[in-house]
């Protein structure tokens, strides 16, 4: 199981939590005793309607069946996520006066009609809107932010994966300035599914640039950070077509990674964010760097595949001590690549 689908699931289970005690929530304050639905159906009701909502936005929405609507604008996924909560409540109400009162009455169990209907879309809108949040800014940072956890600079040991588009100023010049953003920003959402699929967050996108980022042991498990990093590549690789009739060419790009000890701290008033101090995330920027000027396109320090149980997939050839600017010391690195390929 990835560190993507096992946080996948968590936050399913969570929120299906979430929806089924608002069943009884529900009704203790629309309800009460005396009415002919109990409170262990409208338990069931949020049981099924959770399971039914949750999995139409956790489950269909980010596979690629639900990459069109993932592109969509707020608005137009609201929309058709407010036809889903309709769906959900006519079918759980099916559902669930069938289990418990077992007849079949279809709008038997929406009663008392648009109260129930308004319960539930403010429910559904309120997940979606902090999903939606979260997805901008990342599930770890919100929760972070909201527990103060970096309110005051703390160390911790990361994992940093820098990458760089290749030829952005080429493609500006053939594409144009818009052309090339709209190439940017068809290549930062295809790269997502990747990254969450082996547990990163996205730290921030800096001009043609992405920074992504795991706890040290994350990274390490399972070689997650290194499998990101060729499971990027192969994303490309599988909608080279869809890029070449869009765009002319297929996005190429340059990576470094490295880990180590950091500096975290939440920064500023007006706008807060989460950044990153010490020379661990120096090192990487500085790595995918060197990897613009060299023939290697993916490079990684030594210190952190050493620590490292490398697929047999992934090749890893050592180039020395290598200077990097604005390091007094050199750093041992190694290239990155599919084993199949030859060394350059």
């Amino acid at each position: 199981m990835t560190s993507g689908l096992l946080r996948r699931l968590t936050n399913f289970a969570v929120i299906l939590a979430l929806f089924s005690l608002g069943g009884p929530v529900y009704w203790a304050l629309f309800m009460g005793p005396g009415h002919d639905i109990t409170p262990q159906m409208t338990f069931l009701q949020g049981l099924i309607g959770g399971a039914l909502l949750l999995g139409f936005y956790l489950v269909v929405v980010p596979s690629r069946y639900g990459e069109p609507l993932r592109r969509a604008p707020f608005l137009l996924r609201f929309a058709v996520f407010a036809v889903a909560v309709s769906m959900s409540i006519l079918i759980t109400g099916f559902l669930s006066v069938w289990v418990a009162l077992g007849k079949f009455d279809l709008l038997a169990g929406t009663e008392p009609g648009w109260t129930l209907y308004a319960f539930v879309a403010a429910l559904a809108f309120v997940i979606m809107l902090g999903t939606q949040v979260t997805r901008m800014i990342g599930g770890r940072v919100l929760g972070n932010v909201m527990l103060g956890r970096y309110h005051a600079p703390r160390h911790e040991d990361r994992v940093f994966l820098f990458i760089d588009l290749e030829g952005s100023t080429a493609l500006a010049q053939t594409l144009g300035d818009v052309g090339v953003q709209r190439l940017l920003t068809r290549f930062f959402f295809d790269i997502s599914e990747p990254v969450s699929r082996h547990g990163g967050e996205i730290h921030a996108y800096v001009g043609d640039e992405a920074i992504i980022t795991w706890p040290l042991g994350r990274a390490l498990r399972n070689a997650d950070c290194v499998r990101c990093l060729f499971a990027i590549e192969r994303a490309m690789a599988d909608r080279a077509d869809a890029y070449r009739a869009s765009f002319g060419v297929v996005p190429q790009f340059r990576a470094g990674l490295h880990g180590g000890p950091i500096v975290v701290s939440e920064c500023g008033d007006a706008k807060r964010a989460i950044v990153y101090f010490g020379d661990t995330i120096n090192t990487a920027a500085r790595l995918e760097q060197r990897a613009k000027e060299s023939s290697h396109r993916f490079l990684a320090s030594a210190w952190l595949l050493e620590q490292i149980d490398l697929p047999s997939t992934v090749r890893a050839d050592a180039l020395g001590d290598v200077a990097l600017r604005g390091r007094a010391m050199p750093t041992a690195v190694y290239a990155l690549s599919r084993s199949g390929e030859a060394a350059a």
